[in-house]
């Protein structure tokens, strides 16, 4: 199975909070000149859940009108109600994103029965492509298979999921029991040192931030687990292992990265929006060191 990696591109914002268009356009470049598969916008790195749905329409828009046909898109559309979810969704589409990337209702938590019903209204109501988006340290809750198979029973438009958890074996599970079912379905991990225990598995590798930095290395990855070449892709793997100490500089990660970003020359600022704090002094010590390994 030919792997994938997809960025979740962080977003840049100008000192009042708005966002920088040409910092995008900048990091937008770097990341296709990278060779990744594709981008997506507004997911958890592109700090979706700090914008207003005014501000995440003009920022697709603009986005849209920059990338397109220059790589596959996905957006992030998942907001807390479900209305705004089916405005944004078919706002992305209607821009020309080839698929849309819904995460589940945050904060509250719910059971199986909400889930599936969230998804099943969204999806309904939305005419184009839909990633499911796990995520179940941030919404509270796990998608699980059995909920993602009675959805795939009834919407064709349902084509893909994203596992933002660090445990491999949850990612096996969800290939094990949805691709022998539905083998067209992709599943990818959120977390970039799982990407070649996914494809191992049957998935199709991974959409996670690392690929902001080295969209060139994760590049490289997949070329050689297309091409069957183990060795490269393990002493690959050993290189990505040393990276993830970026996911632990800061919390959340994004400053830091953004700061990384700065370091190698892209023209974004180091700011993000509450409740994240820009990287402190020792946070961008910490950061050249770890740049200082590449």
């Amino acid at each position: 199975m030919s792997a994938e990696y997809i960025c979740p591109v962080l977003t840049a914002f100008n000192k009042d909070g708005s966002v920088d268009m040409e910092a995008m356009k900048a990091l937008f470049d770097h990341l296709i000149e990278g060779g990744l598969d594709g981008i997506a916008i507004m997911g958890s790195s592109g700090e979706f859940y700090s914008m207003t749905l005014e501000t995440a329409k003009a920022f697709v828009r603009d986005s849209l009108a920059y990338l397109k046909g220059r790589i596959p898109v996905y957006v992030g559309t998942g907001r807390l109600i479900l209305e705004e979810t089916v405005e944004l969704s078919s706002f992305a589409l209607d821009c020309g994103a080839d698929a849309v990337m819904i995460v589940g209702p945050y904060y509250i938590g719910t059971d199986s029965e909400g889930i599936f019903t969230y998804y099943d209204q969204a999806a309904g109501k939305i005419s184009g492509d839909i990633l499911l988006y796990n995520y179940p340290d941030r919404t509270g809750f796990d998608l699980t298979p059995d909920i993602v198979l009675r959805l795939l029973k009834k919407h064709k438009n349902i084509v893909g999921y994203k596992d933002t958890m660090a445990a491999p074996s949850h990612t096996r599970e969800l290939i094990r029991s949805i691709k022998v079912h539905y083998p067209a379905f992709r599943i990818y991990s959120g977390y970039d040192d799982n990407f070649t225990h996914v494809l191992l598995s049957g998935g199709n590798g991974c959409i996670a931030a690392l690929s902001n930095l080295k969209p060139d290395l994760c590049a490289q990855w997949r070329d050689a687990w297309n091409a069957g070449d183990l060795g490269r892709v393990a002493e690959i793997q050993r290189m990505i292992d040393g990276l993830m100490d970026f996911y632990k500089i800061s919390t959340p990660f994004m400053p830091a990265m953004k700061y990384a970003l700065q370091k190698i020359g892209l023209p974004i600022l180091p700011d993000c929006k509450l409740p994240s704090l820009s990287a402190s002094p020792a946070q961008k010590q910490e950061v050249d060191r770890v740049l200082a390994t590449l």
